[in-house]
């Protein structure tokens, strides 16, 4: 629904999203060097959000992305709200 229509369903009520919306085809448990090549790809403006694996996994992660590729990066906590 959020790909196809740009809406999604939140507390029972239809709700539109006027953010760009992507499908990136890769594996969750994709390897260092697979998660890398498919963030070298991505746009310099794009936040990225590192919500899968282990707590420090995520961390090494979106710091290497900040870092080397210049990305705005974020590991939220379970449960965290983030304004987008």
């Amino acid at each position: 629904m959020l790909l196809d229509e740009g809406r999604f369903i939140l507390r029972g009520k239809a709700r539109k999203v006027e953010a760009r919306v992507e499908k990136f085809d890769f594996s969750s448990h994709g390897g260092k060097s697979q998660l890398h090549e498919t963030l070298q790809e991505v746009d310099k403006k794009t936040r990225v959000f590192v919500v899968h694996g282990e707590e420090a996994k995520c961390k090494l992660l979106a710091d290497w992305a900040s870092n080397e590729l210049g990305l705005q990066t974020m590991t939220p906590q379970p449960g965290e709200s983030i304004d987008i």
